[in-house]
């Protein structure tokens, strides 16, 4: 069901780009429509434009042949920098129906890669296990997303050049509640075995909820500390682990992150061998993530 959000839009900052930014869509655009796929920009861009937070964060979702849209697109931004390396490296990933382009130099002011999907609809084998991918619709990939918030998307080959000058917020797609529980700051997961198919949604959520100023709306709560409570976390391969560790230690709440996560029990899943955290706090506050991510042992 789409959001049937009806609140004041003033709650949001109005969802405006930059020329550069605009130029990028734009071939883009062109790209999907010369291709007739429809093309959006989905997840946390929005989500953090509309909570007036800056975003470089570039995810693009296709209904169509990604290879095809890839090797198309690139024609046509040689075309519009014909004197210009653009493009550095693309890599398409098959299995998981996604790829990401890495441009050579700051031709698009400060966005130094982008990242692309086909529409895929995917399930859980087991519990931490990776999932099984197939081809799905626009739907099916909205709906698989972690948290309504990030289920937002803008489809750009119906735009012109008049509507990302006035603001875009009324055109934003939301197929579940995610307008109404970004105006409220609340997490909503899609379905109660969320956390449970990738139990590193609980490390993501207590994320955003550091960072963003979220809680958990109700029926998520319930869910989060079930899953908790059945030790799905411990599911999750340690590579997995590790690369939930890298991405904590990075935020600028890390330290709060992982104090929530010593309170839940579960930051010994992740470092095994630390002792208390408080004794690290003043240390922590002057490294950068790498250096915090060695001070734990990870």
């Amino acid at each position: 069901m789409n959001d049937d959000f009806s609140g004041d839009e003033d709650v949001f900052t109005p969802l405006i780009f930059s020329r550069a930014e605009q130029t990028l869509m734009g071939i883009l655009a062109e790209t999907a429509r010369r291709l007739r796929y429809p093309l959006y920009l989905v997840g946390g861009l929005i989500r953090d434009r509309l909570l007036g937070l800056a975003s470089k964060d570039f995810d693009f979702l296709i209904e169509g042949d990604l290879a095809l849209f890839l090797a198309l697109g690139q024609s046509l931004l040689e075309e519009k920098f014909p004197n210009e390396k653009v493009i550095k490296e693309v890599r398409l990933f098959k299995k998981y129906r996604t790829a990401k382009v890495f441009f050579s130099r700051e031709v698009f002011a400060g966005i130094s890669q982008i990242d692309f999907a086909g529409c895929r609809s995917e399930h859980y084998p087991h519990s931490g296990a990776p999932p099984i991918v197939v081809v799905g619709n626009f739907r099916d990939d909205m709906l698989r997303r972690d948290f309504s918030v990030n289920a937002l998307a803008l489809r750009l080959d119906t735009l012109d050049e008049v509507s990302f000058a006035v603001g875009l917020n009324g055109l934003i797609i939301a197929e579940s509640a995610g307008l109404s529980d970004l105006s409220l700051r609340q997490l909503r997961i899609h379905h109660e075995l969320s956390f449970v198919d990738d139990p590193a949604r609980i490390i993501r959520a207590l994320r955003f909820i550091s960072r963003l100023g979220f809680s958990l709306e109700e029926e998520t709560a319930k869910a989060f500390y079930q899953a908790i409570a059945t030790d799905v976390l411990s599911n999750l391969p340690d590579f997995r682990l590790r690369d939930e560790l890298r991405k904590t230690v990075e935020e600028d709440c890390a330290f709060e992150v992982l104090c929530e996560l010593e309170k839940l029990g579960l930051l010994r899943l992740m470092v095994p061998l630390i002792g208390p955290l408080e004794r690290l706090r003043d240390k922590f506050a002057e490294l950068d993530g790498a250096g915090r991510l060695a001070l734990l042992g990870g």
